[in-house]
């Protein structure tokens, strides 16, 4: 989870999120939803979530290839769940030289660990 503006006053909030089979989507969290959430989640936890918007997951910078990503609203509850389950990481790093052959035409989401 990472703010996009400086972290004491981001307007947005990314998450990659995964089920039980590995499988990844996007979810954003907007800056009137921020107080809401930012102190009920935490990196690495399990969650059931209800009542979340569903947009297509259009752009040039996405964070998952999923078709769409989650929308985090007034109306959307967390809980926090027990579950092993859920792969930790979920993420296959890839060597830079990859991406770099590819021209800049990579969908690779790139950062540090």
């Amino acid at each position: 989870m990472f703010p996009l503006d400086e972290p004491s006053k981001p307007f947005l909030i990314e998450m990659v999120l995964l089920d039980t089979e590995g499988a990844k989507i996007q979810a954003s969290i907007r800056k009137p939803m921020i107080k809401k959430f930012k102190e009920l989640l935490a990196e690495g936890e399990v969650y059931k979530m209800y009542y979340f918007g569903v947009v297509r997951n259009l752009g040039s910078y996405r964070a998952t290839r999923h078709e769409f990503k989650l929308l985090f609203h007034a109306k959307t509850k967390i809980t926090r769940y027990d579950s092993s389950n859920i792969p930790y990481l979920g993420v296959v790093p890839v060597r830079s030289l990859a991406i770099r052959e590819t021209g800049g035409q990579s969908d690779y989401l790139m950062g540090g660990f």
